[in-house]
């Protein structure tokens, strides 16, 4: 039964968060809903779930139409500017919609992108495995990802950070493991 839109009741207010990686049908639902006032959040240099029919254009039309008032967030407390640096490099052909992201981090860190087998060798000779860390797009990803380094005899671990407290984290973190988490 399809409830009328003029017969819902209005929210009073309505926050989105990862607008970036909303589908037409998570879209369509969320305008159709009858509300008072609606916060959108997101950032198109985030937009990852492309895989699942996700797109930035809602983002991107939200950000066109004059109705909305902007704010950009572009201070970055989580990294480096060579994390930053090495992550604008991906938006080539891109038109971001928001300023570049300035980063407050001044510890210095060092990137280097490779092919994962290229990754397997260094890690193998590496013993010093508590300052690496595998970046992957999905859960399947990790645990692929660490059966691999479990047949090389190269201890790693993962977590999510909402199954832990801060003790446990600090805990894992010190250990001399690959830590192997998703991306996003």
């Amino acid at each position: 039964m399809t409830i009328p839109r003029d017969k819902l009741k209005p929210i009073s207010y309505l926050f989105i968060d990862e607008c970036q990686d909303l589908g037409d049908l998570e879209f369509n639902f969320l305008t159709y809903l009858s509300k008072n006032n609606e916060y959108w959040t997101g950032d198109d240099r985030q937009a990852i779930y492309g895989f699942k029919g996700a797109t930035d254009k809602y983002l991107r039309e939200m950000y066109e139409d004059p109705t909305y008032t902007k704010y950009f967030l572009v201070e970055n407390y989580r990294n480096t500017p060579e994390i930053v640096d090495f992550a604008e490099g991906f938006l080539n052909g891109t038109e971001p919609l928001s300023p570049k992201t300035i980063p407050r981090k001044t510890k210095n860190g060092l990137i280097e992108r490779c092919r994962f087998p290229e990754a397997l060798e260094e890690l193998e000779v590496s013993g010093n495995w508590g300052s690496w860390f595998i970046i992957a797009r999905t859960n399947r990803d990790v645990y692929s990802i660490m059966e691999m380094l479990k047949e090389k005899e190269i201890p790693n671990t993962t977590f999510k950070r909402s199954e832990l407290s801060i003790e446990e984290m600090e805990s894992l973190m010190a250990e001399n493991t690959v830590k192997v988490m998703t991306i996003h």
